[in-house]
């Protein structure tokens, strides 16, 4: 009876002990310069400021309001930034990394307050979808596609902790 001989010569080279480590080696070293990258050069984090205020609507200041501020024009800030008013209508604005502030700059501003068909505000874990909810905030505020002077704001570079905006629940009457 004649041996059988592996037909595959890969067979031989990957049994190899010397050809395991330096292959076990190489993955190793890949994996250790691979890690090298991710230290914590990234970009710097944004600087942020103070930003805080008081909403009214329709001249009495209102919880629930949700403000979403979008950074405009030169206003090199990553992504935007966020507020929901308390029971006394005031809010401060919490940034995407969930930091108080806001990089200072140019933002258009969007409110939001949404309430179920029968104008009671909507209850912490109901969803605006299932329960049929409606926007109460006038389109002018609400809707970016509205956006105006009404909606701009500049946040300086000391920041702003007395915002007061002052939003009507339907369109202002013309004259």
């Amino acid at each position: 009876m004649a041996m059988q001989r592996d037909s595959d010569p890969r067979s031989q080279l990957t049994s190899s002990p010397i050809i395991r480590l330096v292959s076990v080696s190489s993955i190793a070293m890949a994996m250790l310069i691979g890690t090298l990258g991710c230290g914590k050069s990234g970009p710097k984090p944004e600087k942020l400021v103070p930003a805080a205020g008081l909403v009214k609507v329709n001249g009495r200041p209102l919880a629930g309001v949700r403000l979403s501020f979008q950074p405009i024009e030169n206003n090199k800030a990553v992504g935007g930034c966020w507020a929901i008013t308390d029971n006394d209508g005031k809010f401060k604005v919490i940034h995407v990394s969930s930091k108080e502030g806001i990089p200072p700059g140019k933002y258009e501003v969007y409110f939001s307050r949404r309430v179920k068909p029968d104008g009671s505000p909507l209850g912490e874990n109901e969803s605006p979808t299932m329960v049929q909810s409606r926007e109460s905030v006038s389109a002018m505020y609400s809707d970016p596609s509205r956006a105006g002077m009404h909606n701009r704001i500049e946040i300086p570079e000391k920041g702003v902790t007395d915002l007061d905006f002052t939003i009507s629940t339907s369109a202002p009457k013309k004259k």
